[in-house]
């Protein structure tokens, strides 16, 4: 017992430490501790995603009880009760947790969970060679499911290039090549690689067994060497799409084709160049070569972002100042991972989608600039004044329409005494029109219209006549009944014989 206190405390003492309402970000495999304070031996009752999970009473050891016995190996609480530690945490271990502390308040955390980043793997976009030198275009990439958001950023020595995933270099002969370093970043994890030569990376651009990635719309080229005017092969997710023989023209046969209007070779059939790009091109494409081995080729389709969105999430004033806290977003279906970035001119504030800004009066507003990027595509938005964009931010909104809402119920309740109003001054003058359709075979249908509350005793008989007819007929009504009330002037009848 001795030693799985020692193990507790030790586990205690190295996750990281959260009070009450903190939000916690974590990677997969590590740990996470929440802290009750003021817990005052009184028992908590702890719940994730809206379920009961446990229930806790302080003492040495605590009193628990489980209600779902799958989180009991990994949920340890400490001698007193206090704080709970969760182990080995997965991916959906992310949520919410509440504790609900008896006679007192419910305390949240939030809780987060990304994998680390893989060592980024960097691939050659572009090269163009001429007398005055090399260009080439790096593209870095670290992303996989469960990492999260991810930037980026290239370096040279100690020199930050650029803040893109994406990098041009120049290399003007004679010289060294210069060694690049990509570093990835993710809310968990940091990853680098070094690239000593772009040229060396950049030699088998476009050739066999390469891998491209490409924006919605554009196309893509599949380059294969030393073809020796042999014939290929090429197939799409392991299904055979075309076989070409080179020539000039090449001879194309397709087995499929949906893909012939936008799959073009070259003159010798050595390349395979697919146009307007669609989201399911993505995926594997296999060059089977007659007499030699199978090339792959592996293709990553994106849509290009559309301007980010930027919403104001909170605005908190006083004497000193405004805080506001700004959310840029800029996801869509098929964008792909996306990293975002806010700028103060040429100064970076931070690589998360949110910001927090603190403005002191008196002062001009400083514009900021959010940057989202994804494999594809960069674009940004600029922010003049955080203080107007929060002006009609969600709680403005939200009083406006409860004030709306409550001028309407007044509207309705004041028609709703007024036609009651009406009725009842109208309880000595009633009104009442009455239609009729009379046929060989049909009753008399009758329809009375009239204030709630009156009797409705008035019937008509059914006429016994060959010939259908509609009656229209308007009764007037007096609080004083007599033996005048259905004399010829008090009646207004009109017969329609159809």
């Amino acid at each position: 017992m001795d030693l799985l206190w020692c193990l507790q405390l030790v586990l205690l003492h190295q996750a990281t430490r959260a009070t009450q309402g903190t939000e916690e970000t974590k990677a997969v495999g590590s740990s996470v501790t929440f802290h009750l304070q003021n817990l005052d031996r009184r028992p908590a009752a702890w719940s994730f995603h809206n379920e009961l999970i446990v229930t806790v009473k302080p003492g040495d050891p605590p009193e628990t009880t489980f209600f779902d016995d799958s989180y009991k190996p990994r949920w340890v609480f400490s001698k007193n009760g206090s704080s709970l530690t969760i182990l080995q945490l997965r991916m959906d271990d992310a949520g919410t947790y509440m504790a609900k502390i008896s006679g007192t308040k419910t305390v949240s955390f939030t809780l987060h969970v990304y994998k680390e980043l893989v060592v980024p793997r960097v691939t050659c976009l572009a090269r163009n060679c001429s007398a005055d030198g090399c260009r080439y275009i790096l593209s870095c990439s670290a992303s996989s499911s469960g990492s999260g958001n991810i930037s980026y950023s290239w370096s040279l020595g100690d020199e930050l290039w650029t803040n893109e995933a994406r990098v041009l270099v120049e290399e003007s002969p004679p010289g060294e090549p210069s060694p690049l370093t990509c570093t990835a970043r993710n809310p968990v994890s940091t990853r680098n690689v070094t690239v000593p030569s772009p040229a060396t990376l950049c030699t088998a651009r476009a050739t066999q067994g390469t891998e491209e990635t490409k924006a919605v719309g554009s196309s893509v080229t599949f380059h294969l060497q030393n073809l020796d005017r042999r014939p290929a092969a090429w197939s799409f997710h392991n299904e055979l799409i075309v076989t070409v023989k080179p020539g000039d023209p090449p001879e194309t046969t397709f087995f499929d084709d949906s893909y012939k209007p936008r799959w073009v070779f070259s003159k010798n059939g050595s390349s395979l160049t697919i146009l307007q790009l669609r989201m399911d091109d993505a995926g594997t494409y296999m060059a089977k070569i007659s007499g030699t081995k199978t090339v792959s080729f592996t293709l990553h389709v994106y849509k290009e972002l559309v301007v980010p969105r930027v919403t104001c999430l909170a605005r908190n004033c006083s004497a000193d100042g405004c805080r506001y806290i700004l959310s840029c977003s800029a996801s869509s279906s098929g964008s792909g991972n996306i990293s975002y970035s806010w700028s103060l001119g040429d100064e970076l504030w931070t690589n998360e989608a949110r910001v927090l800004v603190e403005e002191s009066p008196p002062g001009e507003p400083s514009p900021l600039m959010c940057t989202a990027r994804n494999p594809v595509s960069t674009r940004n938005v600029t922010v003049p004044s955080p203080a107007t964009l929060c002006t009609g931010s969600p709680s403005g909104r939200w009083a406006g329409l409860v004030a709306a809402g409550l001028v309407g119920v007044l509207v309705v309740l004041a028609g709703l005494v007024f036609f009651i109003s009406l009725c009842s001054k109208e309880a000595g003058a009633d009104y009442t029109t009455v239609y009729a359709e009379v046929g060989p075979s049909q009753q008399v249908q009758l329809q009375d219209f009239h204030c709630a509350g009156q009797d409705d005793t008035k019937k008509r008989p059914t006429p016994d006549v060959e010939t259908s007819r509609t009656i229209y007929f308007t009764i007037q009504a007096t609080a004083q009944m007599d033996n005048e009330l259905l004399k010829q002037d008090k009646k207004n009848l009109h017969l329609l014989v159809s």
